[in-house]
């Protein structure tokens, strides 16, 4: 059985060198609370409803104590775009053939390359069983100068419109949660955001898709 998974990712420009991961003695020390992890980091936006906005930013501020991140519900995103992207990209890889798709083969010693690509995961170093094996297909959606629809699909015919708006609505989500974080955090609204750059232009976001096996081992 195969799955598809849609992800975008934001990559800051850092203001200061060094790691990213701090080592153990430069964490802070919290004691989660006895709330399922599940159940504490899912947090209800509510579409950013104004008069909902002090608890949430409570709430996110106990996600982040406890567990350093959340999920969110009700962000605003329509639906019909989320199922799009979705249909979108399964119908890429599902009914193209794989010389189409190689027609927009990633450079595979290229660490940012945007395209098409393959993996697989091998049993052991014999090579006998593979395990788990996905294709995906990388964009580079932001800053608008990295933004080159032309080296996307043009298959199914809505393709490029999608992922662009796909990614349009995550640039306006991420800056309303990044304002929330901030005012969690006790900040100004816009304080993330200046840190990372103008209005998310400043870091790259891409957007990607994967499709692979899901089994036992590999739930999603």
């Amino acid at each position: 059985m195969a799955y598809l998974v849609v992800c975008v990712r934001f990559l800051p420009i850092m203001a200061q060198s060094g790691p990213y991961i701090q080592p153990p003695h430069n964490r802070p020390h919290h004691h989660s609370s006895t709330v399922t992890a599940a159940a504490a980091a899912t947090i209800d936006l509510v579409e950013f409803n104004p008069t909902h906005l002090p608890s949430i930013r409570s709430t996110i501020a106990q996600a982040y104590t406890d567990y350093g991140a959340f999920h969110d519900t009700n962000h605003g995103v329509p639906t019909k775009l989320l199922r799009q992207i979705k249909t979108t990209g399964l119908t890429f890889f599902n009914q193209s053939s794989i010389d189409d798709k190689l027609t927009y083969s990633c450079d595979p010693h290229s660490f940012a390359s945007q395209g098409y690509g393959s993996r697989m995961l091998l049993s052991d170093e014999n090579d006998t069983v593979v395990l788990d094996w996905r294709d995906y297909f990388d964009h580079h959606t932001l800053p608008l100068s990295r933004r080159d629809p032309s080296r996307w699909p043009h298959f199914p015919e809505n393709y490029r419109e999608t992922v662009v708006s796909y990614s349009n609505e995550m640039k306006g989500l991420a800056q309303k949660l990044m304002g929330l974080i901030s005012e969690s955090l006790g900040l100004r609204g816009l304080y993330i955001e200046d840190a990372v750059g103008e209005g998310c232009s400043g870091p790259k976001q891409e957007t990607f898709f994967r499709i692979g096996t899901k089994s036992s081992k590999n739930e999603m």
